[in-house]
């Protein structure tokens, strides 16, 4: 099993990591949430070789990372700039940079400002902007049944956002966005017609 570390940066900041392979190639993972841990990710472990070292880290805030004091200091160009410290800091000189959900935006800042210490970037289950994300959203709800939202408005108010219920029903109304890729021709990205194409005969 990979060892948690910690690697020190500028500033007097240090951030939790654990690291499985060689190298001379870095697969360096920034979770999601805003604020997950990288234990969701921990699969990605199993790329590791003697020509692949994968890093995973907690970003600042997250587990015993380095975590500022004013909530205005958590922003993606902040996140940024930390990548490039530990990118500096474990000497990673061929960096491919991988940002999940949340930690994509962080990543696509990153090869905005670092581009020449990049090789190559990967994107999962992100978008271009947080705009992006919030109109995915609003698409999402006004898709869904008017029961639906009626009762996503009510856990809203009551702030349940914790709740079984709210991540259920939350659950419920992005499926059909989610499952429709998974039946989708992997060639074309359309879904199969459920209706059987006449023959003619």
């Amino acid at each position: 099993m990979a060892k948690l570390r910690r690697v020190a940066v500028p500033g007097r900041r240090s951030f939790e990591y654990v690291s499985q392979g060689t190298g001379p190639a870095t697969l360096l993972v920034h979770p999601g949430g805003p604020g997950l841990t990288y234990h969701y990710l921990r699969a990605l472990l199993r790329l590791a070789n003697r020509n692949l070292r994968v890093v995973l880290f907690h970003p600042r805030g997250v587990g015993h990372s380095w975590a500022p004091r004013r909530a205005a200091d958590y922003t993606v160009p902040n996140l940024a700039e930390d990548i490039e410290a530990v990118r500096r800091a474990l000497k990673i000189r061929e960096l491919h940079l991988l940002g999940y959900s949340a930690g994509g935006f962080a990543a696509l800042e990153y090869a905005h400002r670092y581009e020449r210490h990049l090789t190559s970037l990967l994107l999962c289950a992100t978008a271009g902007s947080a705009q992006d994300v919030r109109a995915a959203f609003r698409r999402m709800v006004t898709a869904a049944s008017p029961r639906q939202r009626a009762r996503l408005r009510a856990l809203t108010r009551a702030e349940a956002f914790e709740s079984p219920e709210y991540r259920a029903l939350s659950e419920a109304i992005a499926r059909p966005f989610q499952s429709r890729f998974l039946r989708a021709d992997p060639r074309t990205g359309r879904r199969p017609s459920s209706t059987p194409r006449s023959t003619g005969r």
